[in-house]
């Protein structure tokens, strides 16, 4: 109760606040409002409705405070992707981008960046299967043909030793192979069905020693061939549990694998290069991903990991998991056209703001504990 009316408070006063802990810089001689490209990128950049801000997040409380620093005016331009956005930075169609985007060294070649303000890692989105749906996706992966082949051969086995003991235990005047249904034969079924599935006939019952010896035989074997076909099935039951956890790179080989945005973007060069993965699909919206994921078109989403588990968390996204695993470390920044004269005032402000106790307070606030 404490820690919500402490973050209520925070984000009451946090203009206020903010204000006061400005660090000195000098005057700006851009006296215009700024056009500051962003993109959705929950929880860094939300679109709110019926907000006259109309963003919130991470980033947006980020360069809210530094726009109150350098007492500028401005207004977002939306764009798609971040290749777009990234291109109207090099373009000059805004004076500076955030969201969540990547810093890189290719990138840095043809625009500036900030110090970076946030450390991300990549992550691994999966579809979460229980109840029928994972007995369905079980059965959908279990070895069918071996399973039918082996069944089969029992049956046919089965089949063979109730006739077999049937015809020549009858000759020996055996009861229980003479009387009840079909003359016998009905006994004689059963007989074999305990013998082949679960090795526990009766020797006794049989009237011929080559016959009680091959019982004897026979169990042990029955024994190892069921075994053999539990194991079969626990076989594939356990591949399939291990195939859909992911523990390292080397476990994406084989998955059809999706990106969001566009070919060659970070993701998108990580898997070429340290997971020796080229055709990753590349998808243009969260619904789409959803989608595929529930149609089987894909069996992973590669992306950024604290933005898919907030879609997560928030039920953006449902019946899907983030798995607990880290990729490819990387930072944002805010993307800056070459030699712009905001760079250095939001340095100064970027690194006052995040060393303050109030930028823990709007993490916490998007991201929870």
């Amino acid at each position: 109760m404490k820690t919500c009316l402490f973050l209520l408070l925070m984000v009451v006063v946090a203009p206020v606040y903010s204000q006061a802990l400005c660090p000195l810089l000098p005057e700006l001689e851009i006296k215009r409002e700024l056009v500051v490209g962003t993109k959705f990128a929950p929880p860094f950049m939300i679109e709110k409705q019926n907000s006259k801000i109309g963003w919130e997040g991470i980033s947006h409380d980020l360069w809210s405070f530094i726009a109150s620093c350098l007492q500028v005016r401005y207004q977002y331009k939306e764009y798609p992707d971040v290749t777009r956005l990234l291109d109207a930075v090099k373009n000059g169609e805004v004076d500076l981008a955030l969201s969540a985007i990547d810093l890189t060294s290719e990138r840095e070649q043809s625009i500036d960046f900030s110090y970076p303000y946030f450390k991300s890692n990549m992550g691994v989105l999966t579809l979460e299967n229980s109840g029928l749906s994972s007995f369905q996706q079980i059965l959908k992966n279990l070895p069918a043909k071996r399973i039918l082949e082996i069944t089969a051969i029992l049956i046919a086995i089965t089949l063979t030793l109730a006739l077999i003991y049937w015809h020549v235990e009858k000759r020996k005047e055996n009861p229980f192979f003479q009387t009840g249904p079909l003359k016998g034969l009905y006994n004689a079924l059963l007989w074999s069905v305990l013998l082949v599935f679960s090795g526990s006939a009766n020797p006794y019952s049989i009237h011929t020693r080559f016959g009680q010896f091959f019982v004897v035989l026979f169990m042990f074997f029955g024994v190892t061939i069921i075994s053999s076909l539990t194991a079969v099935i626990t076989s594939s039951i356990t591949v399939h549990s291990l195939g859909s956890e992911i523990t390292s790179a080397s476990d994406l080989k084989g998955k059809r694998i999706a990106i969001l945005d566009t070919a060659n973007s970070p993701a998108d060069k990580w898997l070429k290069e340290e997971a020796n993965i080229k055709n990753a699909t590349t998808i243009r919206s969260w619904p789409q991903v959803q989608f595929d994921l529930e149609s089987s078109n894909i069996d992973v989403m590669f992306h950024d990991k604290e933005i898919m588990q907030y879609l997560v968390n928030s039920g953006y996204l449902h019946n899907v998991k983030v798995l607990p695993i880290n990729f490819n470390e990387k930072y944002y920044a805010i993307a800056l056209p070459p030699n712009s004269p905001l760079r250095k005032p939001i340095n100064i402000s970027l690194l006052h703001h995040t060393e303050s106790t109030l930028w823990d307070v709007q993490q916490q606030k998007h991201l929870g504990n």
